[in-house]
């Protein structure tokens, strides 16, 4: 599980090709639980919102990244993550567009994406989808 963290801040910086669900959905929920874990860190401390802040600002450009990786995976363009700047709605509309099941046909796909070896049958046949 904590393979997914460690791949997403090694390509800190990669939006190019794509992310599968499981491990975008296993890096949200590190990220999350790593989140309230410095906040909890900044109450019990007192040091105001230091180290969440500082944590937030160290993974906001990994974070950027796998999101448009996902969103690559799904069909759609990486910048479709500009609508989380909506408060609260587009959070939330961004990760429904996460939600989205894996597109074959997704321009965004890299020669040597896990996918595109679906084609030559490695993960299962184009009809019925990748094997997990």
């Amino acid at each position: 599980m904590f393979k997914s963290y460690g791949k997403a801040i090694s390509n800190y910086a990669n939006f190019k090709g794509s992310e599968s669900r499981k491990s975008f959905w296993c890096y949200i929920l590190q990220f999350a639980g790593l989140s309230i874990a410095a906040g909890t860190v900044d109450d019990l401390s007192g040091t105001g919102i230091i180290v969440s802040t500082g944590f937030t600002l160290f993974m906001l450009l990994p974070h950027m990244a796998i999101v448009a990786r996902r969103l690559h995976d799904s069909g759609l363009s990486g910048w479709w993550q500009i609508l989380s700047l909506i408060p609260i709605a587009g959070g939330i509309l961004v990760l429904i567009l996460c939600l989205r099941r894996h597109r074959m046909d997704s321009p965004y796909h890299l020669e040597g994406d896990r996918y595109m070896s679906t084609l030559s049958g490695d993960y299962g046949s184009v009809a019925n989808g990748p094997a997990h």
